[in-house]
Formats: C-alpha cells, sequence, structure tokens
C-alpha cells in the first residue's frame, strides 16, 4: 500500500520529476507528450572528448569530423588492432543507426548512406566462437560512443551481461544491477526483491536517455531474465514515439509499444556454450514446456527464434530479429583471432568444439604414439615456433621439412 501511494505522489509531481530528470542527467531532450523540447540551458563543450558532451553541443559537422578521426585511429592506424569485416559490419550498423537517430531528431534530410534504412530501434544478434572478437567489438564501440558522441556508459548506452565476471570482462555491469532485477542466492533466497519498486523514480532518471543496450554472453543470462530486463526497459524508458511505437500499414501509430520500449538492442554471445543455471537458455527448445509456461521466456525466444508469440506479457508488440543482410537473421564471427596464426591449433579448437577431434590429434596432445609420424603429419606446431628450423618433440630432435613463414 505504501509503494502505490508513493508511486501516486510520483505521479502527481510529474513536472518536477522531468525537471530533476534534465537536472540530473544534463541531457539535451525530453518527450513530453509526444513533443521533443529542447533544454534551454546551454551545455558548456569540455576539451576532453571522453567526458560527457551531449550531440546537442556539437553540429554535424563537428560530430563527422571526430568520426573520421575515430575512424582512422581503429582501421587505418596499424599500431592498433584492426577490425576483420565480420567485426566491420557491427560497427558500421551501430554507426548508421547512430547517425539515423540524429538526423531525425535535428530535423536534417537524410544523407544517402540512411536514407534507405527503416525508422525503428537495431535488434540484432553477433554469434561468435571464443576467440572471434567479439569482447573487442564492444571496446570499439564504447571507444566510438565516447570520442564521436560523448556519450555516457550507463546514460545514453550500457554494456551488461548475466553473471560479475562476464560484465567485468567489458567494462560493464550485471543485468540484476542495471536493471534492479531480483536474484536468488546460493541459499535459494530472494535478494533485492523490493528494488524494483523502491527504486521506481530512480530507474526514470536513469534510463530516461537511454539509447542502446548491448548484452554480452547471452548464452549465460536466459530468456526469462532477458525478459524481466525487456519489462523494466519498456516501462522506465523514455524513447521518442517514432521508436516506442511502430506504424501501421493503414499509417496509424499502434496503440502498443516495441519491445525495450524502443531502445536499440544488440546480443552477443555464443549459443554453444553452457545452458545458465536455474534458468531457460535461450538455445534449448522454444516449444518446451517450460519455456511456454514462462511470459517472460516465452516472448524472448520467440524473438530470437522469430516465431509467433502466445504470451499474454502486457503492453508489449511482438517483435523478432532483425536481417543482416538478406536471410542473414545472425552475423558470424568466424575468424579466430586470439590464437593467431596458428592453423593447428586453430583446427583443434575448431573440431573439439564439433566433437571431432582427430585421432593423431588426440595422440599429438597427449604424447601417445600416433599412427603418422610427425615428419609426414599436418601437425603445425605452435604459432611461438613457426619460423624455428629445427625444434625438439617428444625428447627427439625433429627437422621441420615445410617452408617457414
Amino acid at each position: 500500500m505504501q509503494i502505490c501511494q508513493w508511486k501516486h505522489a510520483s505521479l502527481d509531481d510529474s513536472k518536477h520529476r522531468q525537471e530533476s530528470v534534465l537536472d540530473h542527467n544534463d541531457k539535451f531532450r525530453l518527450q513530453i507528450g509526444g513533443e521533443f523540447v529542447k533544454e534551454t540551458k546551454p551545455e558548456p563543450v569540455r576539451p576532453d572528448a571522453r567526458s560527457s558532451v551531449t550531440a546537442v553541443a556539437l553540429d554535424w559537422e563537428c560530430i563527422e569530423q571526430r568520426y573520421k578521426e575515430w575512424h582512422k585511429s581503429v582501421y587505418v592506424d596499424q599500431r592498433t588492432k584492426t577490425p576483420t569485416a565480420q567485426q566491420a559490419r557491427i560497427l558500421e550498423a551501430v554507426h548508421l543507426q547512430t547517425k539515423l537517430e540524429y538526423f531525425l531528431e535535428q530535423g536534417l534530410p537524410l544523407s544517402a548512406d540512411i536514407a534507405d534504412l527503416k525508422i525503428r530501434p537495431m535488434y540484432r544478434l553477433a554469434h561468435g566462437l571464443p576467440g572471434s572478437g567479439k569482447s573487442q567489438v564492444l571496446l570499439w564501440i564504447r571507444d566510438y560512443f565516447e570520442q564521436v558522441w560523448g556519450y555516457k556508459h550507463g546514460d545514453e548506452f550500457v554494456f551488461v551481461a548475466g553473471q560479475n565476471s562476464m560484465a567485468d570482462n567489458i567494462g560493464g555491469v550485471t543485468m540484476h544491477s542495471f536493471f534492479a532485477l531480483p536474484f536468488k542466492d546460493r541459499r535459494g533466497v530472494t535478494i533485492n526483491s523490493a528494488v524494483a519498486d523502491k527504486n521506481w523514480n530512480a530507474k526514470l532518471t536513469r534510463m530516461n536517455v537511454l539509447k542502446f543496450i548491448f548484452i554480452d554472453e547471452i548464452e549465460a543470462a536466459g530468456a526469462d531474465l532477458l525478459g524481466k530486463a525487456e519489462e523494466e526497459t519498456r516501462r522506465h524508458t523514455r524513447r521518442a514515439d517514432m521508436y516506442r511505437y511502430h506504424s501501421m500499414p493503414d499509417g496509424k501509430v499502434s496503440d502498443l509499444p516495441r519491445a525495450w520500449g524502443g531502445v536499440n538492442v544488440m546480443f552477443i554471445g555464443d549459443w554453444w556454450q553452457l545452458h545458465p543455471t536455474g534458468g531457460i537458455a535461450v538455445m534449448s527448445n522454444p516449444f518446451a514446456t517450460g519455456v511456454l509456461e514462462c511470459s517472460y521466456a516465452q516472448p524472448t525466444m520467440a524473438s530470437l527464434w522469430r516465431l509467433h508469440s502466445n504470451s499474454g506479457v502486457e503492453n508489449a508488440a511482438e517483435y523478432g530479429l532483425q536481417e543482416w543482410a538478406d536471410s542473414e537473421w545472425v552475423l558470424q564471427l568466424s575468424t579466430n583471432i586470439r590464437s593467431g596464426e596458428d592453423e593447428w591449433w586453430n583446427a583443434v579448437l575448431e573440431q573439439c568444439r564439433q566433437g571431432e577431434l582427430t585421432q593423431n590429434n588426440y595422440d599429438w596432445m597427449h604424447g601417445f604414439a600416433a599412427s603418422t609420424s610427425i615428419v609426414n603429419s599436418t601437425l603445425k606446431f605452435w604459432y611461438a615456433y613457426r619460423k624455428d628450423k629445427v625444434i625438439f618433440a617428444f625428447g627427439i630432435c625433429v627437422k621441420i621439412l615445410t617452408e617457414t613463414v
């Protein structure tokens, strides 16, 4: 009862809350009654490129110049890592989506590279094997938002993961923390169960300017947890109507908001990993009884597997993964970057992943006598020794007959 009274009091004081949101986040736009209102207080441009400089303080020429400098440092500078073609597709998709939204909000004529894009929030999945550079892509995206747009992590964009260690690897936060979701400890006791109601106003403040959500290690999150995060985002974000609602074929605007409240969402992960403990794995059977009986998991699974949703989740329009290209619903990062140029070791990892480890490779790794002699085998040895003329293996001196790199 006290929580309900508190909510009503907050709603009655909505004008004061909207002003405090602008004050707290120091951002440039707020949707009021379906229209955009610019903040009257100008924000000074700080010299530090990583400081929270909002896009309203920069005209497009300034933003474009920053993008060119960032693009050069990432794609041209040979002293740093360079994106693969698959990684570049992710970076380009994020850039074009951000650029499109800026042009629409500023009322600028669309340039050729974004003229054919649909006005809708991003909802995509990037999948990759271990070592394919998924975490590196997120590092580039973070640098892009901060250097080019002056966005701040936790405000305009956020990196989240299902577990602490996973979130720490990408410099993000856990889903339970950001979305204020309850969880069970090792004793089975529910922790933080009242946060969703007590911090209701704090969520409005934190998610008011949220534009992008990147969920890493999606396989460890669970479909039910993703469904709860979607609901919290939809309830507390304040995206523009053009993103929050979709237009019907007859030109009318839908009464139901889009999933995730119109925020851009990208999933990144590897579906060949272990299932989440106590959760419903997104790579499991979408028609399983546990999925169909869970109001949170069912629409999430339907969206990822592109199925019709029969869930009774209130106030959510149906949604599904978007194509990267024609009939390409998942972008596969297939290049193993972590293992360098060691073709043999990469082949061994892939064989283990597929459950098809050859007898020769098994024997070599365990020190057993292999059916094929070491001289005639396809063994490439370790990357560190690729230029050596002679190496020692199994206590004998072996000459490498193949050409050195």
